[in-house]
């Protein structure tokens, strides 16, 4: 095995961690986004509704402080591309006495919302990526593919 410097370690480190950063971000993105869809799909919310579900699925892991809590400074300009996507629609309404905008799927949101449950259904019937999957999650222990 090849041995390092302490210089060569440090950047091979750093390398490390900004690439577990970029995946965790497109990760955490596509995954706040099946979730809206998801939660849309079961009637209407206003944003900070749909962030507090967001952070309801992640409960453990805040608490862990494995990830922080979803930002409203995150989701608004998520739900505004959503938007004007045409994915959902808006309107105005009253939550508590506040003015809030309430969010719902479009037609087009539907379809996008089927089609990725299709896509999710044809990935785990495949069994590279169940073992691609159980090895992240260190379920299973064996590391030749079959």
């Amino acid at each position: 095995m090849k041995r390092y410097t302490d210089a060569e370690e440090e950047e091979i480190l750093q390398l490390i961690m900004h690439e577990n950063k970029i995946i965790a971000k497109n990760m955490m993105n596509g995954l706040i986004r099946c979730m809206i869809l998801w939660r849309l799909k079961q009637g209407k919310l206003h944003g900070y509704g749909l962030k507090k579900v967001i952070d309801n699925f992640f409960k453990k892991q805040i608490e862990k402080g494995v990830v922080k809590e979803l930002n409203t400074s995150k989701i608004y300009p998520i739900l505004q591309q959503m938007e004007n996507n045409d994915i959902i629609v808006s309107t105005e309404g009253l939550h508590k006495n506040k003015k809030v905008k309430y969010y719902e799927l479009t037609r087009k949101g539907e379809l996008i919302l089927e089609v990725m449950k299709d896509k999710i259904k044809l990935i785990s019937e495949e069994k590279i990526w169940n073992k691609f999957l159980n090895d992240l999650l260190g379920l299973d222990k064996k590391s030749d593919l079959k």
